[in-house]
């Protein structure tokens, strides 16, 4: 019988899909409770759909390991999170030059948001390249 242990450097090797994992279930928690308070919007629905399918492959690359499914993912959430980024810096522009309003703490959890999805984009662009 092998000892099937729990210990941090068998699950380190897999920290992109941890943190894409948890950057979707927050999304869709998230997406979750918007749809619930208006179900009748269609293009939430699917949307939620197509997130939760992501949310179940990047969940099953733990066991499948498949190196065409990891380029898969990598390709569809590294070009969502730069598409993110860009919104971000769009934001972030009008926000600068509205910068007489004074709200300052919108333009930090901007900030904050920007950071995160380079993070995302990091993580999604390099998690195919251990199963080379």
């Amino acid at each position: 019988m092998k000892n099937r242990s729990f210990n941090i450097k068998s699950v380190l090797p897999f920290w992109q899909e941890f943190v894409l994992a948890i950057g979707l279930g927050i999304l869709l928690t998230g997406m979750t409770i918007n749809i619930s308070a208006a179900f009748q919007q269609t293009l939430n629905i699917v949307a939620y759909c197509i997130f939760l399918s992501l949310f179940i492959c990047l969940i099953g690359q733990f066991f499948w390991k498949n190196f065409f499914v990891g380029i898969t993912l990598s390709v569809i959430l590294g070009l969502g999170s730069i598409y993110m980024i860009l919104v971000i810096l769009l934001e972030l522009y009008k926000e600068l030059y509205n910068i007489s309003e004074g709200d300052f703490q919108a333009t930090i959890w901007l900030i904050f948001g920007l950071f995160v999805f380079l993070g995302l984009t990091i993580a999604a662009i390099s998690m195919p390249l251990k199963y080379k």
